[in-house]
């Protein structure tokens, strides 16, 4: 399970804290300023922080902005007792991920806790596929390092068994990419087995062929090397 960090010098709310969010699961941190925090964030594997905005010595903003420095995917609720909207911006600008205000129900405070570490658990899930796909096209006859374009790949690998078919579908998906991001100076040079499978698809990037022309033309398959 996740663990959290608790930063807060008001040792009722600390503690309330710690045992609510314990009873999720969580592994709960806990320290009453932000020396203290610091200091634990230093020796163990946080996933989240919770902190007040007003503590002693150091303040939660110039906390938040230590820890984004140290971790900027880190995720920062911060709790403040001056509801003003001012406040909350300037948290936000330093890096908040969300933030509530005193007094607060513990539902609420549960509700923001899960919603972030669902967020950060997607973002580095897709920092991980990027990561993998990034990997699993590197081979030398392919070069995308554009995600857009890494994705026509996936596709193309996807369907290859169908024969045929995998040339209509790279062709819908590869129109679709570079209609969607403008990317007009993109060149799509195709070394293939197949005489005419290198004239079809050049003349579909020109735009006078679809890619139901393609499939249409019955060239044997598989016969794609491409490089984007």
């Amino acid at each position: 399970m996740p663990t959290i960090l608790i930063i807060e010098d008001e040792a009722k709310m600390r503690r309330l804290l710690e045992l609510n969010l314990g009873e999720d699961g969580f592994k709960i941190l806990s320290a009453a300023d932000a020396e203290t925090g610091l200091k634990l964030l230093a020796s163990e594997s946080v996933h989240l922080v919770i902190t007040d905005l007003k503590l002693p010595g150091m303040s939660g903003i110039e906390l938040l902005q230590m820890l984004k420095q140290q971790n900027a995917t880190l995720p920062v609720v911060v709790m403040t007792a001056f509801g003003s909207v001012e406040t909350a911006v300037e948290a936000m600008k330093a890096g908040a991920s969300d933030y509530v205000l005193k007094p607060f129900s513990l539902a609420e405070m549960r509700m923001v806790v899960h919603k972030e570490l669902d967020v950060s658990r997607l973002r580095e899930e897709n920092r991980s596929l990027r990561e993998a796909l990034g990997q699993k096209y590197s081979h030398p006859n392919i070069v995308a390092r554009s995600v857009k374009m890494q994705e026509v790949l996936a596709t193309v690998e996807r369907v290859a068994p169908n024969g045929n078919t995998v040339l209509d579908r790279l062709a819908s998906v590869a129109a679709e990419r570079i209609a969607d991001d403008g990317l007009a100076q993109v060149t799509l040079a195709v070394a293939v087995a197949h005489p005419l499978v290198d004239g079809l698809l050049q003349a579909l990037v020109a735009g006078s062929l679809t890619g139901t022309d393609i499939y249409n033309s019955r060239i044997p398959s598989p016969c794609l090397t491409i490089s984007i």
